[in-house]
């Protein structure tokens, strides 16, 4: 087992980290939004008050920000650097979650776990982007291996326990928001009822037993809310119980529907989307086991806390995903009867048959889809035939992480048609001195990745309809131009005109003043430039060169 679960450890390691650095920042999901913060961070030493486009940003909670700038001052700033902590956390999630399979189940079913984890598709690609989800992930399934220690115990739990567990619960917080709490808190409850251990819930409520988690919590939203008036209703009613019903405003995000949340659910879950349902039926056969409660509590508890949500978005289910190589991992110990090998082998063979398929419908080069699908399918071959043995296990997580490192050259190949580097380099290529404007048809944080690129200020024509949040009311004038500055700017000044990727255009006759110049096209990305004046000697212009 020690063998093993350092093959895993080397295994997983290696292919985390594998050409991180290789393709630019996407702008879908918006990577450029948490690097550039960052990047700003470091640049002007303020560590406290984060800010896009050098102008205050508080939409998010710091610590991925905080992340991101120590990566950069090790390695300096770069794609590879902005990408070190999404990886590394996934790798330390792939280590919490072989501690609890062993804790719940036994040492073979945690290192299962750990395979299993570590080659699901939507885990293994979120390890190379760049958002705080896999922070997130990372304290909730850190939150469950003392929750573990806390009901293993008799009596009153451990003060290391409970201070593990609160730092855990901290360490989500601080990533993502109050979503860390409600997970662990969804799954407690019930296990506390189911125990009838009232002693250990008083002992779990109690406020002075949280000094832990106040210390780690407390002093940054506590500074916040001194230094910038509206942050605590923003933070607090804003971007937590309003953006749950999709009723925040600014509106910056499109949330998806159910349909879609689940459809990407499955999606996130390939190779082992065949088997959930196995799975889950085992589990709850054996719903008395303690580990077996657990890990499908947890997996419920995001699964249908996401779907009742309004704004929810597709990547939301990534914290389910740990509970899920739970239950599959002992499904593999479970499987011990020639009708459940059958059952399993029926299941093998629809996942192969719709790699098969993929494998031709796939947008990406054959000669990445193809190697992917064979080792796939020698991968689940094996698995079929030797489902209890560790060793057999770990040689199939083997050849699905090698099929993961093919997955990194489509991510290579596809990155391009979804990033603003070319962008930027056509930007750069023009006069330093010209007034940069970027469009904001929905959400101005979409100028990040040009930022990230370009080391510069970016006006930003004020988005329609935008309701700024009260901490940015008094510095909207030091980010967003309206209309009618830009139609004045582009009379007089030198100007370059950014358009949002996201917002693809046939033409930009409508969104610009004329005359203008194509200074650069590509699909929906747009660079357009005033043909009257030059820059007078005003250089108060926010599109300045910083």
């Amino acid at each position: 087992m020690r063998r093993s679960g350092l093959l895993l450890v080397v295994a997983c390691a290696a292919t985390l980290f594998f050409r991180l650095g290789s393709f630019p920042l996407l702008d879908d999901p918006n990577e450029g939004q948490y690097a550039e913060v960052a990047r700003e961070m470091v640049e002007s030493g303020e560590w406290l008050s984060p800010q896009l486009d050098y102008v205050l940003f508080l939409n998010k909670p710091p610590l991925t920000y905080w992340l991101l700038g120590a990566s950069y001052r090790l390695f300096g700033v770069s794609e590879l650097a902005a990408r070190v902590p999404s990886a590394a956390c996934a790798l330390l999630i792939v280590l919490l979650v072989v501690w609890l399979g062993n804790l719940l189940f036994d040492p073979a079913t945690g290192v299962r776990a750990g395979l299993i984890l570590a080659t699901t598709a939507g885990f293994f690609v979120e390890s190379h982007l760049v958002r705080p989800d896999l922070e997130l992930c990372l304290g909730i399934t850190a939150s469950f291996v003392a929750l573990a220690y806390v009901f293993r115990e008799g009596g009153r739990p451990r003060t290391l326990v409970l201070v593990a567990l609160q730092s855990a619960l901290a360490f989500g917080l601080l990533a993502k928001g109050m979503v860390a709490l409600l997970v662990p808190a969804l799954v407690a409850l019930p296990l506390l009822v189911f125990s009838r251990r009232w002693s250990l819930a008083r002992e779990l409520l109690r406020p002075r037993a949280w000094w832990w988690f106040a210390v780690l919590v407390v002093p940054w939203h506590l500074v916040m809310s001194l230094r910038h008036s509206g942050f605590a209703w923003d933070y607090i009613v804003n971007q937590h119980l309003l953006f749950f019903f999709d009723k925040k405003e600014p509106r910056d995000s499109l949330p998806i529907p159910l349909w879609a949340f689940w459809a990407a659910f499955a999606g996130r879950m390939f190779p082992w989307t065949f088997f959930l349902p196995l799975a889950v039926r085992n589990a709850w056969r054996a719903r008395r086991d303690f580990g077996n409660r657990l890990a499908l509590l947890w997996a419920s508890a995001v699964l249908l806390f996401f779907s009742i949500a309004t704004a929810r978005l597709e990547h939301y289910s990534i914290p389910a995903l740990p509970a899920l190589a739970l239950l599959l991992a002992a499904l593999m110990r479970d499987t011990t009867t020639t009708i459940e090998r059958r059952l399993a082998a029926a299941h093998a063979i629809a996942l192969l048959g719709a790699a098969a398929v993929s494998a031709f419908l796939a947008p990406l080069p054959l000669s990445i889809v193809l190697p992917v699908t064979i080792t796939l399918a020698g991968g689940f071959a094996v698995a079929v035939l030797a489902p209890r043995q560790v060793g057999v296990a770990v040689a199939v997580g083997v050849s699905l992480l090698l099929a993961e490192l093919w997955m990194v050259n489509g991510l290579a190949w596809y990155a391009p048609q979804n990033s603003s580097r070319a962008t930027a380099q056509a930007v750069a290529s023009e006069s330093a001195d010209a007034v940069l404007v970027f469009e904001a048809p929905i959400e101005y944080q979409n100028v990040a990745p040009l930022l990230f690129y370009l080391r510069r200020r970016i006006a930003i024509l004020r988005p329609p309809r935008f309701i700024a949040p009260d901490y940015l009311v008094p510095h909207q004038s030091e980010l967003f131009v309206s209309p009618e500055v830009l139609e004045h700017w582009w009379q007089t000044r030198d100007v370059l005109f950014l358009a949002d990727p996201l917002m693809p255009r046939a033409s930009m006759d409508a969104v610009v003043p004329g005359p203008y110049e194509v200074v650069w096209h590509n699909d929906d990305r747009w660079v357009l430039k005033s043909k009257r004046g030059s820059l007078p000697d005003d250089q108060s212009a926010p599109g300045r060169g910083k």
